[in-house]
């Protein structure tokens, strides 16, 4: 598996070469930070935008419309987009000092991302575990594939 990491990603996650990732490469990418490819070039249709808290804060209120139209690129090229949020859905209700914004609207807004738009958010407590999650993710596309190549 071939990981794929957005050449604008600020501070991008540590992929290590390792069991069933042969390379890691920094690159443009249409919609969000990480996306994966198989050995055979074949796409994983799955993309993983980054957020920390006062980023994900920032995104969904003044980023807004920038972050709906990066949704609508990913369904429009048929990828499921998920949101991993470099905190738990508690630390995301503590809010971030800097912003007006409640943390209960932002959390409502998350949801609604979710509902409108099939955007999947997920809480991690570091940044490890979400490298875990989201290569977790690429792994188990990569295993059904292979049962669904095999069985054409």
């Amino acid at each position: 598996m071939i990981i794929q990491i957005d050449s604008r990603e600020q501070a991008p996650l540590e992929f290590k070469i390792v069991g069933n990732v042969s390379k890691v490469e920094t690159m443009g990418l249409l919609f969000g930070d990480y996306q994966a490819m198989l050995e055979d070039g074949t796409p994983i249709p799955i993309a993983w935008e980054r957020k920390s808290i006062p980023d994900l804060y920032s995104t969904l209120t003044h980023g807004h419309d920038r972050f709906r139209r990066e949704l609508e690129r990913a369904r429009q090229h048929a990828f499921q987009m998920y949101l991993i949020i470099e905190g738990s859905l508690s630390d995301v209700l503590e809010g971030v000092g800097h912003s007006k914004v409640e943390p209960d609207t932002l959390v409502k807004s998350i949801f609604t991302f979710k509902v409108r738009y099939g955007l999947e958010p997920v809480f991690c407590k570091d940044r490890s575990e979400m490298v875990r999650y989201i290569l977790e993710t690429f792994e188990a596309f990569g295993r059904s594939w292979k049962k669904v190549k095999k069985g054409a």
